[in-house]
């Protein structure tokens, strides 16, 4: 059973795990499309990202087969891991030095990221 349109929204980063060592950029939003892809006829995907980030996003996307609606942030988001199992560390990789970033943490625990307004 498919469902006609469906949206993700949620966070996109990279995540660095040491042992066993991994090096990806998903998040939770592209976890999500990935599981449910499937399911849909039509899938958005909608979450922040720097251009380059949205430029892998896009690939990843156009391999998969959903749509993607991105707001742009100034730094990427990294969270770094001993174990899968482990609490992650939560950095920005060349934060801008004029601007302010704020993280704003949901419900669900998803962590957001971008400029101040």
């Amino acid at each position: 059973m498919t469902h006609s349109a469906m949206k993700v929204v949620g966070g996109s980063y990279r995540e660095i795990c040491r042992e066993p060592s991994r090096d990806e950029f998903y998040g939770s939003a592209l976890r999500a499309a990935m599981a449910i892809s499937r399911a849909a006829d039509s899938l958005e995907v909608i979450t922040i990202a720097t251009p380059e980030e949205k430029s892998v996003i896009q690939t990843l996307a156009n391999g998969v087969g959903f749509a993607v609606s991105t707001e742009q942030r100034a730094a990427q988001v990294i969270f770094t891991y001993s174990t899968p199992l482990s609490a992650p560390t939560l950095s920005l990789k060349d934060p801008p030095s004029t601007q302010s970033i704020y993280f704003l943490k949901d419900r669900s625990g998803e962590v957001w990221c971008g400029p101040c307004p």
